[in-house]
């Protein structure tokens, strides 16, 4: 039976099903998390469900778009994964083990249910700003990244000091992060996410090398992040290192195949090294997968164009310009073809 209770100056339910976790006043770590999140952005959510474990996967959390029944969203939050197993490390009845808990909880406990709340509220932000259709594509992840890191550096500054964190982390819990191994463990919130968002800010900054060390060494602890593959990519092709970037762009795809961002800046690099039939392959798959930016027409015109293909050129910008792209934006070269 849930123990229902709702989110302070929100219309969001708060339904707790967890067993595990009956002992803790977990509650009371949630609501100080959603606490600082911004009213508005709960808006629309109907439900946050605590449950103790994800069922069938390793995912600490999961965001369920509204339907068009007029249903609203719901959030999951799963204990067991968000908190790594670290509570699970324990003798029974023992006192000092239920203490250790208690100090972990309001800790780094705090932290990580915070780091996974703050995501799936990201994605809820998201969704409705953009996207016809929600699916978690890598805008969408990346909004919710951003969004969710934002609001820790905001409300748990210290992670600012990655080093001093993790050092203090291992400290205190070593032994019971040696004993979680032999569950399928979740990496602590601030592993990979912190070294993600200062390569965004980076390539935000135009500062590309910096940009590319840190998306590494999110890499190096997470290999099938494929948004730092993506981020990574893009960094390398504003370096020029084309060829680079067309193999971050490969691992991307191979980690997940339908996104449309990586076919279209890879088949730009293959067209910046004249590899004309490699570029339209992957300005197809673009437009197949619903790139949102008409100009990816162009781009593969100016492909047809180079291999003397007329007709076909002279199709994608007419494509182009029915889709509404201005003509002052069409190169003068590609004008003169019509």
């Amino acid at each position: 039976m849930a123990k229902n209770s709702r989110v302070k100056n929100s219309n969001t339910e708060l339904r707790n099903y967890s067993k595990d976790y009956k002992n803790y006043n977990l509650e009371r770590s949630i609501n100080k998390s959603l606490n600082v999140v911004p009213a508005e952005d709960l808006v629309g959510i109907d439900k946050i469900n605590i449950y103790d474990s994800a069922l069938q996967s390793e995912q600490s959390g999961k965001y369920h778009p509204p339907n068009l029944t007029g249903k609203g969203a719901e959030i999951d939050l799963y204990l067991h994964q968000t908190l790594g197993y670290m509570t699970l490390i324990q003798r029974r009845n023992n006192i000092f083990d239920k203490i250790r808990n208690e100090i972990f909880l309001i800790s780094f406990g705090r932290l990580f249910i915070a780091g996974t709340l703050f995501h799936e509220i990201g994605h809820h932000k998201y969704a409705t700003i953009v996207s016809k259709h929600y699916s978690a594509s890598v805008e969408q992840e990346e909004g919710a990244n951003n969004y969710a890191n934002t609001l820790l550096l905001k409300n748990f500054p210290i992670i600012k000091y990655y080093g001093l964190v993790n050092a203090l982390y291992n400290l205190l819990f070593w032994r019971r992060i040696r004993k979680s191994n032999k569950f399928i463990s979740k990496k602590p919130i601030f592993d990979f996410q912190y070294f993600f968002i200062k390569g965004k800010m980076f390539l935000e900054q135009n500062r590309y090398e910096k940009a590319v060390a840190e998306f590494t060494r999110v890499l190096q602890l997470n290999p099938t992040y494929q948004y730092a593959y993506f981020n990574r990519g893009v960094a390398k092709l504003n370096l020029g290192k084309f060829k680079d970037a067309i193999e971050d762009f490969t691992l991307g795809i191979n980690t997940k195949s339908e996104d449309p961002m990586s076919y279209y800046d890879r088949g730009y690099c293959y067209y910046s090294i004249h590899e004309l039939e490699k570029a339209i392959e992957d300005y197809t798959h673009a437009i197949e997968l619903d790139y949102p930016f008409v100009d990816v027409y162009l781009s593969r015109a100016l492909c047809y164009k180079e291999l003397r293909e007329f007709e076909k050129a002279k199709h994608d910008i007419q494509d182009a310009m029915k889709r509404g792209i201005n003509e002052s934006a069409i190169p003068s070269d590609l004008l003169k073809m019509l």
